[in-house]
């Protein structure tokens, strides 16, 4: 099976949404190491062999497209990583680059990450990303009694 995206992009994640059980794969428009981060588009299937349905784009800021501004995308990071934290699933950026604004500018392992709860609607769909400068996670918690 395979998908398209409305630009060339890179940084695929696959995702299985247990409530809905439906998959996701999200990617990035290519950005090389870019300061402004990148887009997060969104596809959707019934199952890992498709057929893969465009749902949009989560990560861009819902104003019009400036090239020459680093404020095109909301978490000024390329997709790197989702994963599940209990019954939260967590998309994970790079924002690469981001040791650049260090006198002198840091390695690359100075590089800063993004982290957002992806939120979906009734109908299974991702939600907007907005903006925020920190994240609560809901930890699963096991307790043993002996």
């Amino acid at each position: 099976s395979s998908f398209r995206t409305p630009k060339p992009s890179e940084g695929p994640t696959m995702f299985r949404h247990g409530p809905s059980g439906r998959y996701f794969v999200t990617a990035g428009t290519g950005c090389c190491a870019c300061v402004g981060g990148s887009s997060i588009y969104i596809l959707s299937a019934p199952s890992p062999g498709g057929p893969w349905t465009f749902q949009g784009d989560v990560g861009s800021n819902p104003t019009p497209f400036d090239p020459h501004s680093a404020s095109n995308y909301v978490t000024k990071a390329q997709g790197s990583a989702v994963f599940a934290v209990g019954h939260q699933i967590v998309w994970l950026g790079n924002q690469w680059n981001s040791g650049l604004a260090e006198t002198p500018p840091g390695p690359r392992n100075h590089d800063l990450l993004y982290w957002a709860v992806l939120h979906f609607d009734a109908n299974g769909t991702i939600q907007q990303l907005r903006w925020k400068d920190y994240e609560t996670l809901m930890l699963p918690v096991s307790i043993n009694l002996v």
